[in-house]
């Protein structure tokens, strides 16, 4: 678990770093996503950042650049097609403990390597 990583792990281990890379990634990545909301907010967090930054201030630092991973035609629309039939699905049984069901969902081929790489993607690129 993260909790054993981050503490229980020598200084220098290469798992609490790696840890440690991935929640100040996602600190920055929420701070700078809610800047222009709570600019006030925004600014206090990204001024005590425990690491160097390469600005003065959070909205110096531009906008968030996503990996070209994720920019592959075709990904969004499968993403909404696994989304929509989740929404039927969890639709369908209203109020009741999705827990208790056992779904098979029968797609082409085509379609679950590009689900399948569109995993990977996620799992494997950086933002």
């Amino acid at each position: 678990p993260l909790s054993c990583r981050l503490y229980c792990e020598e200084e220098k281990d290469p798992k609490r770093r790696s840890c440690q890379t991935v929640l100040a990634e996602a600190l920055d990545i929420v701070v700078r996503s809610f800047a222009p909301i709570l600019p006030h907010l925004a600014e206090e967090v990204f001024q005590h950042l425990p690491y160097k930054k390469d600005s003065e201030g959070v909205f110096r630092t531009g906008w968030i650049n996503a990996s070209s991973a994720w920019k592959k035609p075709g990904i969004e629309e499968a993403i909404e097609g696994a989304c929509a039939m989740r929404d039927s699905f969890l639709g369908s049984i209203s109020g009741k403990n999705a827990l208790e069901y056992e779904v098979v969902i029968v797609i082409e081929p085509g379609l679950l390597f590009e689900l399948m790489e569109v995993k990977d993607v996620t799992k494997n690129s950086v933002v």
